[in-house]
């Protein structure tokens, strides 16, 4: 194409902004602002940033990786975090988005120091003096912007269809140039004047879009956290900065609102890497400082071909709503998270294990370049472990919270009597095999559910070993009755166990009927297993003792005689 690109004057240009925005005086100048927005006072080295979710469909744990990275960051800093809406994309808007973003970010403790958050109420609000923090909001900013960028020849509109850029893409292509909207191939940047006015005056549709300024065999460079040094070529696309309907795209609306939220730190998932070069062009264009720009590698799963990102449609996990639906208690997840961020944290758990994550300093440094690798085995023992660690009055609350959504009828019995819950769930806590009972709170019902009389089977389903005749059951449970008292220490029971054995013609020693098995009826295992299947419902329980003293006397009482009155 031998035709030259056109040139205007000052008056034209400020003649075509005005018409395109015929608004204009009501558009706040660069200058007011600036002044409404002011720079941030802040200790030297507090980092600003943020997370700039979609609302257009579930949470994505990626998303809460990244927020959890900027937030810990912030706070590290004495900084700033704050949480952004790009609702620009309408047309993938989700109903319901909005709100589970929010609330995800709460659930987890992440909730943002700015932006939209749950007020005292629980309804959501948004705080901060940097907002609006929903970019449909903020037109009016992103217009006054344009204006500014069109008087200065930044911008320009372009009325290119959809069929002739498609038309100008197969034609790229025969050849084999690099598809796109630029240079030459900018058609709206040949256009005169006259035209551009006539076509606006008709009602033509039309994008502004971005003068690029790049060249094809030039790059550039920037400072990237976690990449070092990064590389590429330079931009040359005139990028679509405003849609024909006045909503700015991603690109523009990211500009705008990290330049005037005083974002010093942009740091996000990697597939953005390839959109840096032009979003430097466009803080070059408006005169405006960067921020750092740093990308955190995407979170990975071993799949059949390899490792590959956890995908939204094929990998329930990726949902964050699926760890708590699946008993993972939002501490374990966060602290899951820290692991695949920096694997430096697994050791400082370790002697640290009473501390708050939030002691944890994060480092942007030590976050490896390849994607963490997913564990959900990992992540169950993480939750083993802060489960058993947790004071029981929050065990209770995280179980009954969980519950109440997933198991209601459990959520019942448990809110009847909550002191005895919380000593039924602290039974064995303090050892190996306890802390083992509750990976998850998915296990809560074979743990809780046979303290309560409501989920016990049928008396005469009850699955008594065949070993042990019905008379001598029914004696073993008469003198249970008789003997045992909550008052006693737990290990007493056992004692207490032996005499009854000893009583009933059973071996009080499994090494004395193993010696002599023709001399005994059985052992005291079996006079246990008799007693557990009456208590607990099943053949296998936690230590019968403690199993007993949280029962208390009245019900210990009524499973014996419920249990005898099976022939």
């Amino acid at each position: 194409m031998d035709k030259k690109e056109t040139q205007f004057t000052s008056t034209e240009l400020q003649t075509l902004a005005e018409l395109i925005f015929p608004n204009w005086q009501k558009l706040p100048s660069l200058e007011e602002l600036d002044k409404r927005y002011p720079k941030r006072e802040l200790p030297f080295g507090a980092i600003v940033n943020r997370v700039a979710p979609s609302p257009t469909g579930m949470m994505h744990i990626g998303g809460l990786y990244v927020a959890l990275v900027n937030r810990r960051l912030a706070k590290q800093t004495q900084g700033v975090f704050f949480l952004r809406i790009e609702d620009t994309d309408q047309e993938r808007a989700v109903v319901g988005a909005y709100e589970t973003i929010v609330n995800s970010l709460a659930d987890y403790g992440l909730s943002p120091d700015e932006g939209p958050m749950h007020n005292s109420d629980g309804e959501i609000v948004e705080e901060g003096n940097y907002g609006p923090y929903v970019q449909t909001s903020r037109k009016e900013i992103y217009h006054a912007c344009a204006f500014d960028m069109l008087k200065r020849g930044a911008i320009y509109p372009c009325f290119m269809t959809k069929e002739e850029l498609d038309k100008q893409r197969e034609e790229q292509q025969k050849l084999e140039v690099r598809t796109g909207v630029y240079k030459e191939w900018a058609l709206g940047r040949y256009l005169s004047f006259q035209e551009i006015e006539s076509k606006i005056k008709a009602g033509i549709p039309y994008v502004l879009r971005l003068r690029a300024l790049g060249e094809i065999d030039k790059t550039i460079s920037w400072e990237d956290e976690i990449r070092g040094t990064l590389t590429v070529p330079e931009n040359i696309v005139d990028t679509v900065l405003i849609k024909s309907d006045g909503i700015p795209t991603y690109h523009f609306a990211h500009l705008v609102d990290d330049h005037f939220m005083r974002t010093t730190h942009i740091i996000r998932a990697d597939e953005w890497i390839s959109s840096v070069p032009l979003h430097l062009q466009l803080f070059s264009a408006m005169g405006w400082e960067p921020p750092f720009y740093t990308h955190v590698s995407a979170i990975q799963k071993m799949a059949e071909t390899g490792k590959r990102k956890l995908s939204k449609r094929h990998d329930p996990e990726a949902s964050v709503s699926y760890y708590w639906e699946n008993g993972f208690p939002r501490q374990a997840v966060i602290e899951y998270l820290l692991n695949l961020a920096n694997s430096e944290f697994e050791d400082w758990r370790r002697v640290n294990p009473t501390s708050d994550y939030t002691e944890f300093r994060i480092s942007l440094g030590k976050m490896g370049q390849a994607g963490p690798l997913a564990d959900l085995i990992k992540l169950e023992s993480i939750s083993r472990d802060i489960l058993s660690r947790m004071p029981i009055e929050a065990l209770y609350k995280v179980s009954y919270a969980w519950a109440f959504t997933y198991d209601k009828e459990l959520a019942e019995e448990m809110a009847k009597d909550p002191l005895y819950s919380q000593r039924a769930l602290d039974i064995e806590r303090d050892s190996e095999k306890g802390a083992k009972r509750l990976s998850t709170l998915k296990d809560l019902r074979p743990q809780l559910a046979p303290f309560f009389d409501h989920f016990l089977p049928p008396a005469n389903e009850l699955p008594f070993p065949d070993n042990v005749k019905a008379e001598d059951r029914k004696a073993i449970l008469e003198l249970v009755k008789e003997r045992f008292k909550d008052s006693d220490p737990p290990e007493q029971f056992f004692e207490n166990l032996k005499l009854i054995s000893a009583e009933l013609g059973f071996a009080g020693a499994v090494k004395d009927f193993k010696k002599n098995p023709q001399m005994y009826k059985g052992h005291v295992g079996d006079v246990a297993s008799i007693v557990r299947v009456a208590m607990f419902g099943s053949t296998r329980s936690p230590d019968l003792g403690q199993v007993l003293k949280v029962l208390g006397n009245q019900t210990v009482v009524n499973r014996c005689n419920r249990a005898i009155s099976v022939n």
